[in-house]
């Protein structure tokens, strides 16, 4: 693996030297945390013979696998700007790379970034609340409900409507993962 100049690292089984680099001159390449996702940027000055790119994940920064291909612009002599969303990002530091894949075969790889992203905090929704007996959860798993002793009352797997009418007024807990939200009961 050497590198050759043009933004990418050619990949070669023989030689010691870049015999043939591709003709993709990458300008740019970076991205950014936005909430649940990571959005990824690059650019370049002109291609030539450039089917698509690659792009690859991984969290140590030697291991990758594919998460999307984008089509290349084949030939171009100006300059190309190109995104790609990654919807799912793992959580804590993601490294990416382009790889470069001419019409012949022949591909490099870019550079290497880093991006960091923090898992969303989940959520449990009770609604109404305050409620007479019957309300709903929205939640990302199941759903277990605690009095304030911290005593399970009543679990359930699903989001259907819930009753607590037959439990005496006061507040409850309702859990779901790492998250909790308050509910009173008032009758």
């Amino acid at each position: 693996v050497l590198a050759c100049g043009n933004g990418f690292i050619a990949h070669q089984l023989f030689g010691n030297s870049c015999l043939v680099p591709l003709s993709v001159n990458l300008t740019n390449f970076k991205g950014k945390a936005k909430g649940p996702v990571n959005e990824l940027e690059w650019t370049t000055a002109n291609e030539k013979d450039n089917k698509y790119f690659i792009l690859e994940r991984g969290t140590d920064a030697v291991s990758f696998d594919e998460i999307g291909k984008i089509n290349g612009a084949g030939n171009s002599s100006f300059e190309k700007s190109y995104s790609f969303i990654d919807n799912s990002p793992l959580p804590g530091l993601n490294y990416y790379r382009l790889k470069s894949v001419a019409t012949d075969g022949r591909f490099e790889y870019s550079g290497i970034i880093s991006l960091e992203s923090k898992p969303q905090a989940q959520q449990v929704i009770v609604i109404p609340n305050p409620t007479s007996g019957k309300f709903r959860v929205r939640a990302d798993g199941p759903v277990s409900i605690y009095n304030l002793f911290g005593e399970l009352i009543m679990n359930s797997s699903d989001n259907d409507e819930l009753d607590l009418s037959t439990y005496p007024d006061g507040v409850y807990l309702v859990q779901s993962g790492n998250a909790f939200s308050k509910l009173v009961l008032r009758k």
